[in-house]
């Protein structure tokens, strides 16, 4: 006669709770233990009521503390999915701040300060805000799955665009190939009278001296430069007909291609890499305080990023901003 057993879990919330009973699964002495078809998160999704300490710090739009009735309440990104949590789990939260606003890093003691610091001193189970997943952190704290993807990256003041700063700028519209061919059909066109007249003369047809001066190569130059002039003969007519269409093609072109040039702002940065940006050595870099971000560069083995701790944050690193929101009015304050 086969044997059998009925298997239960038996666990508490915690130690203030009850034990609570599910059934696991049955054992027989044939088949071996033959386990309900739940797995471990849909066996334990009620935490009864448990009140659950959490860090939390305000970093809009991810998470805002508000305080209501001397209680803080989380909004946001996350605390929309903490709300979540709180009604699915069946569980209630305490949150606190850390007087250090920070998030946490890895201090030259060995201890660790920020929300990180209140998880591992016990004085929280959870802190609910967007951490940085970093090698360092992993080594005393776990991680949730990521619930957004962001990358870092170095903010500047916005750069100046184009401006007009000497006479020369007036020429960059058109390249030097297009200027070179304006000059080329100013000059032709100019000489074109004085080539007329050499023929003229060559064929023996006779051309007065006050004719020949009044279609001067002067007045075709004239025309690409707004001037105004009498009209006499028909082939004298057509020159100065290609010559004001000429000169008024480059005209709306220059004026066109100008005002595209003074508004369309090509926005050229300073740098490119760190490597650069230590180079320059005009810039300040910052970091968040007591931050992954920090830490990626004061424990940083790679030499570009010991240098860039060395020389553009050590030097400041007792008065990091607290929050991006500082972080980001710095930058706007300083030129570099």
């Amino acid at each position: 006669m086969e044997e059998s057993a009925l298997l239960s879990e038996v666990y508490h919330v915690s130690k203030s709770h009850p034990l609570h009973r599910n059934y696991f699964g049955v054992w027989k002495s044939e088949a071996g233990i033959i386990q309900r078809d739940i797995n471990f998160y849909e066996r334990r999704n009620n935490l009864q009521g448990l009140v659950i300490r959490a860090a939390a710090i305000t970093e809009p739009p991810v998470t805002i503390l508000r305080k209501e009735e001397n209680t803080l309440i989380l909004e946001g990104f996350f605390g929309k999915i903490w709300k979540t949590l709180e009604k699915q789990l069946n569980f209630t939260t305490e949150f606190s701040t850390p007087e250090d606003q920070a998030w946490g890093s890895l201090t030259s003691n060995g201890t660790w300060n920020g929300m990180i610091g209140m998880i591992l001193r016990n004085e929280v189970e959870y802190a609910v805000t967007e951490f940085t997943m970093t090698s360092l952190r992993a080594q005393v704290v776990d991680f949730s799955i990521p619930l957004i993807d962001t990358r870092n990256c170095v903010i500047i003041r916005y750069p100046q665009g184009k401006q007009i700063s000497s006479w020369t700028d007036l020429l960059n519209p058109f390249c030097r190939e297009i200027w070179i061919i304006i000059l080329v059909i100013i000059v032709v066109t100019s000489l074109f009278p004085k080539i007329t007249f050499y023929m003229l003369r060559r064929l023996q047809v006779t051309v007065n001296k006050e004719t020949e001066d009044a279609y001067s190569s002067i007045y075709i130059i004239g025309i690409f430069f707004g001037a105004d002039i009498q009209i006499g003969y028909t082939t004298w007519r057509i020159l100065c007909l290609v010559a004001y269409l000429t000169a008024v093609t480059i005209s709306v072109a220059y004026s066109a291609f100008l005002i595209s040039f003074l508004t369309e702002q090509k926005i050229a940065l300073p740098f490119n890499s760190l490597r650069e940006l230590i180079d320059i050595k005009t810039y300040k870099l910052g970091v968040l305080a007591n931050s992954g971000q920090l830490n990626n560069f004061n424990n940083a083995t790679e030499p570009v990023m010991m240098e860039v701790y060395a020389k553009l944050i050590k030097p400041d690193k007792d008065n990091l901003p607290i929050t991006i929101e500082e972080g980001m009015q710095r930058v706007c304050a300083r030129s570099q």
